[in-house]
């Protein structure tokens, strides 16, 4: 079971879901999705790990209103508890496609804000 711990309305059609979800937490990485149901008989929709926190057991989701599905996910309220929550599948960044014979890069950026927070501060350079 799952559970919504925190909503945040970024704007009109933009939100936030902090969800509890300790398995997936642990084997989360950036730029990795989950997939989710709104209700037994809903679309999978797959929705990409903006954030995680292993020790909390929380990931991170932003998502934009853009249909039904959507639409209906954005009026889950914190403490909802849900199962319909699927482990994280691969990483949205290079993909091999059989059109192009190539690897196309995905331009979604909800996985920058975890890697962009881990990462090391620069204080600039050290003067001696």
């Amino acid at each position: 079971m799952y559970r919504i711990v925190k909503k945040q309305v970024l704007n009109p059609t933009v939100t936030r879901m902090e969800i509890e979800a300790p398995l997936i937490a642990k084997k989360a990485e950036p730029g990795q999705f989950i997939i989710l149901r709104v209700d037994e008989n809903g679309e999978r929709i797959p929705l990409t790990v903006a954030d995680f926190d292993r020790e909390a057991g929380t990931v991170s989701i932003i998502f934009q209103i853009v249909g039904a599905t959507t639409e209906k996910l954005n009026h889950w309220k914190k403490a909802t508890a849900f199962t319909t929550c699927r482990p994280p599948g691969t990483s949205l960044g290079n993909r091999r496609t059989e059109e192009s014979g190539g690897h196309r890069r995905r331009r979604g950026v909800c996985h920058c804000l975890s890697v962009a927070q881990k990462a090391p501060v620069s204080r600039g350079p050290v003067v001696q």
